[in-house]
């Protein structure tokens, strides 16, 4: 579509956008959601891949197309990551998860989730995540959704006390069987989180002149 190559130059984006939309409303999902990918490829100076995403998704809806849809949703959950706009990803992948059945995907799914939660200081939905998975199993160092929140909570200059709330849900994680890796991970983080005060070192004493 010609128009397209004009929804970055100034003067023209705007009337280009519009005769561009007015032209994809009366298409299918299918064809929309190839725009919006195309425009989410590119720099997108001023969002318009967005619309289109969300437009796709509407149009899918309506076709009761479920491949379709979930196509959109992914594809508008990744253009929200790119702008890190975390409580949208949230949004999208729950949506995804509510239909996803692949494990894969559905883990792909909960470690980004745990990533928006990290990145939104939701820290209650950090620990149902966690309590929720512990309860399937022991993780340790090498598990992808631990590593996620070493790789949060080591990072220089975060807010400390997020990062300590966050320590203090997973703490309150009751699992009802052992999970011996999970509990040494986790007085890792207590450690890191609340280091050990530094005894003071006394001055030496001075013997008076004289």
């Amino acid at each position: 579509m010609w128009l397209s190559d004009r929804l970055e130059k100034n003067g023209e984006s705007d009337p280009a956008w519009q005769a561009m939309r007015a032209i994809l409303v009366r298409e299918g999902a299918g064809e929309v959601l190839e725009w919006g990918r195309k425009l989410a490829a590119g720099s997108d100076k001023f969002g318009h891949a967005g619309e289109l995403l969300e437009l796709a998704e509407k149009k899918a809806e309506g076709q009761k197309d479920a491949a379709l849809l979930a196509a959109a949703r992914t594809s508008l959950r990744d253009w929200y990551w790119q702008r890190d706009d975390y409580a949208k990803v949230i949004v999208y992948c729950d949506k995804l998860l509510g239909t996803a059945t692949e494990p894969v995907e559905r883990e792909k799914l909960q470690l980004m989730l745990l990533d928006a939660y990290l990145q939104t200081a939701d820290v209650a939905k950090v620990g149902q995540l966690m309590a929720s998975r512990l309860a399937e199993t022991d993780m340790g160092a090498e598990d992808a959704f631990v590593s996620k929140i070493g790789t949060f909570l080591s990072l220089a200059g975060g807010n400390a006390a997020v990062k300590t709330a966050v320590v203090e849900a997973l703490v309150a994680i009751k699992p009802a069987e052992a999970r011996p890796r999970w509990m040494s991970r986790l007085n890792v983080w207590r450690q890191m989180t609340n280091p050990p005060e530094i005894p003071a070192v006394p001055a030496p004493e001075t013997t008076p002149p004289g």
